[in-house]
């Protein structure tokens, strides 16, 4: 089986027997399982639940992400000024007095967890794809910057565990995307060689270039683009996009 070549390995014919996916906006559809989560969360606490009140809830968990990669930020004044942004946003009626108490902030974070990991979903082509690159023989594997515990446990709801060969994690390997490291860890576990290895995920940066840089054949999934036919990707940022997974089907 051959499929379309980065620029590392342009020439080359060897053979895929191994097809790697990030996992979070790859096969697990993150944006609609965070929306559903905090759409009950908010009916749980008597606000109303409304798509924009959802919407920004992703726009501030991105911004506070920045900080908290920057080291402004730690993980418990993450948590925090999520709900806290959140509880004034739907107005609820003590919300400023919940501000300054950090431990019910962490009670309803930890309450948005619970209803966000019951909302897990994978998108509609996950299962279908990842059984028919099985059934052609070829090797599975999920690397990922998610913790250990919660991606096994998310593998698991969403019943892709059974469906790949290899789950290689931040936390395993002691490194994170773009690191070498973590696209050796998946190749040795999967028992192939890198040029071997077709990898797929949204992240430009962390599962195209990385991976061609580690000598993989590497595609950006680009699901905003879905409109849009499967091709090189928007600016010339990639040398080639699709728009689900699908797609690989016709690359191996």
């Amino acid at each position: 089986m051959t499929a379309w070549a980065s620029p590392r390995a342009s020439e080359s014919t060897t053979p895929i027997r191994a097809v790697v996916l990030d996992l979070d906006d790859t096969p697990f559809d993150h944006a609609t399982s965070m929306r559903r989560g905090v759409l009950r969360l908010l009916a749980e606490l008597g606000l109303r639940p409304t798509p924009e009140l959802a919407r920004s809830w992703e726009e501030q968990a991105v911004r506070l992400m920045e900080r908290h990669r920057a080291g402004t930020l730690g993980p418990e004044g993450y948590r925090r000024a999520r709900v806290a942004h959140l509880l004034a946003a739907a107005g609820h009626p003590d919300a400023d007095g919940m501000t300054h108490a950090p431990d019910v902030l962490d009670q309803t974070y930890a309450q948005y967890l619970e209803l966000y990991e019951d909302s897990w979903i994978a998108f509609p082509d996950a299962h279908a794809t990842l059984d028919r690159l099985r059934a052609a023989g070829l090797r599975l594997g999920v690397l990922t910057n998610g913790p250990e515990d919660r991606q096994r446990r998310k593998l698991r709801a969403l019943e892709i565990d059974t469906r790949v060969d290899a789950l290689c994690t931040s936390e395993s390997v002691g490194s994170r995307k773009p690191d070498p490291r973590m696209y050796a860890a998946i190749c040795e576990v999967l028992d192939v060689a890198p040029e071997q290895v077709l990898h797929v995920g949204d992240d430009v940066e962390n599962d195209v270039r990385g991976p061609i840089a580690a000598g993989m054949r590497a595609v950006h999934l680009d699901r905003s683009s879905a409109a849009s036919s499967d091709g090189p990707d928007r600016g010339g940022s990639c040398p080639r996009r699709i728009t689900g997974l699908e797609a690989i089907l016709s690359m191996v």
